[in-house]
């Protein structure tokens, strides 16, 4: 009778289908991207950064090519970025940002232009979702349960976003996932080892957080070879240390600390003030990971429940990651710079969603379900989902395509339209946003009104009259006071406000 209610349904297919349904989704957020946009500031300046590389190979520093007059004053205080973004240091402008996501790039750039800077977010997403699905396959997982599971990763996290976003998250993402693969099964193939290894060391070219991750996972496999002796377990070890190594040993030659340059901006903290920022840190990244993934309410309610009843017999594996995930949530706040700025979710703690929902789906095998009261908890778990849905499907969507097509296109559309060549911004934000007029446009950076009235006599020295200048606001205290007619020429694009300046 089963026999043939999986043939009339076969139900092995259905995380297929899932995974399907999600790459349609994903295509519909690709589509919401507009050229020269960037969600993130960040990426205006990679983007930058991504041209150099391909034009000379240049990374380490930024080196826009403009007149002398214009690097001159650049010089004088008034460049558009500043740290903890651009370090002034005597070999030039340096970037805090490390180089190893351009330069995987970079190609893609070359080939496609700007559609290309996606081509690396996205495959690597879908990689990790295909991936994934084959992973609980091999752990015996049923199909029912795997589909579930693929169903909270693509659309009840925040992951999916950022597969249509320039930055790196969904890449190291795949990467550390690598790690927690070999956890699983574990392979004899000390071939495999090296190469799940070394996959989930690469993550720490990319993202800093992804130190804690790959350590978490190399003791964790360490402590099981001095249980077991399994030599391939050293092999992922060396694997991992040697990646990491490697990346040590290229930030001291290149940066002059083994961490690079995006780690300036926190050593540069005193010890009580990063202990402080930590506390901070801890409580915003976790609290915002259960706002944009709900289903971490749903892994902590089991890790409770396994702990405290104690009664299951469970695979070691689940006790590991469990720990793992714990452990990087804990302590991963405390080595950030930031709580994650502008961004869709925690994105500094993409890397564990993947195994938050991979412990709930081993752990639901295990579990005798029959006996835990799960009736009464049934109208909750259905409200969190709808919940994750609207947040994670709908309001993502909407989130991303207003973003791109109506914060920062307007603006942009109207700068490359307007004849006038010089642009005074109000913060390094607004710069980094648009960064694609950089070509075309001369940028310069006025936080203030006295560093405007500066830069203006600068300006009109070099021959300069007319400027368009941009802020954030339409306050006061936003504009200098010298609009022509009083200010009435001041008027919003996007979310930018614009004012026509006459240098006289």
């Amino acid at each position: 009778m089963a026999n043939n209610r999986q043939k009339i349904f076969p139900y092995k297919s259905l995380p297929y289908v899932v995974f399907f349904l999600s790459c349609c989704f994903l295509v519909y957020l690709l589509f919401t991207i507009r050229a020269d946009v960037f969600f993130s500031g960040d990426a205006g300046l990679k983007y930058l950064v991504l041209n150099q590389v391909n034009q000379g190979g240049v990374y380490k520093t930024l080196n826009i090519a403009k007149p002398a007059w214009v690097q001159h004053i650049w010089a004088e205080g008034f460049y558009p970025f500043k740290p903890p973004f651009i370090y002034d240091t005597p070999h030039g402008r340096l970037v805090s940002f490390p180089p190893a996501f351009q330069w995987i790039n970079a190609p893609f750039f070359k080939l496609f232009g700007y559609k290309g800077m996606y081509v690396v977010p996205c495959a690597s997403l879908l990689l990790l979702w295909f991936w994934f699905i084959v992973t609980l396959r091999r752990q015996k997982v049923s199909p029912l349960v795997i589909t579930a599971a693929m169903f909270l990763l693509s659309f009840c996290s925040p992951l999916t976003v950022y597969g249509a976003i320039y930055w790196e998250h969904t890449l190291a993402t795949l990467l550390s996932f690598s790690g927690i693969v070999y956890l699983l099964e574990r392979p004899s193939s000390y071939i495999k080892a090296f190469l799940l290894g070394c996959l989930s060391g690469t993550a720490v070219w990319l993202r800093p957080e992804a130190i804690v991750i790959c350590g978490l996972l190399a003791f964790t496999v360490f402590y099981n070879y001095e249980r077991k002796k399994k030599y391939a377990d050293l092999i992922f070890v060396f694997g991992v240390a040697l990646i990491i190594l490697s990346f040590f040993v290229f930030n001291k030659a290149e940066y002059g600390n083994i961490l690079g340059a995006h780690s300036i901006q926190v050593m540069d903290q005193s010890t009580g003030a990063k202990l402080t920022e930590g506390f901070t840190h801890l409580t915003h990244i976790n609290a915002r990971l259960f706002i944009f993934f709900p289903a971490a309410l749903i892994f902590y309610a089991l890790v409770v429940y396994l702990y405290i009843k104690r009664r299951f017999s469970m695979p070691a594996v689940i006790y590991e990651l469990t720990s793992i995930i714990i452990l990087f949530s804990i302590i991963t706040p405390f080595i950030l710079p930031n709580a994650g700025g502008k961004q869709w979710g925690p994105r500094y703690f993409m890397l564990i969603v993947p195994a938050m929902i991979t412990v709930i789906s081993l752990a639901l095998m295990h579990l005798p379900l029959s006996t835990i009261p799960l009736r009464k908890w049934r109208f909750v778990i259905i409200l969190l989902l709808a919940y994750s849905v609207y947040l994670d499907v709908f309001k993502s969507a909407k989130t991303l395509r207003d973003d791109y097509a109506y914060r920062v296109s307007p603006g942009l559309q109207f700068l490359k339209s307007d004849p006038t060549n010089v642009v005074v911004v109000q913060n390094q934000f607004i710069a980094q946003e648009f960064a694609a007029v950089f070509e075309e446009k001369n940028v310069f950076l006025a936080e203030d009104e006295t560093a405007f009235y500066k830069l203006q006599s600068k300006l009109r020295s070099a021959g300069i009259s007319e400027i368009v200048y941009m802020a954030i606001s339409n306050e006061s205290k936003a504009l200098p006071n010298m609009l022509e007619n009083g200010g009435r020429n001041l008027h919003q694009v996007g979310d930018y406000f614009f004012g026509k300046y006459i240098l006289r």
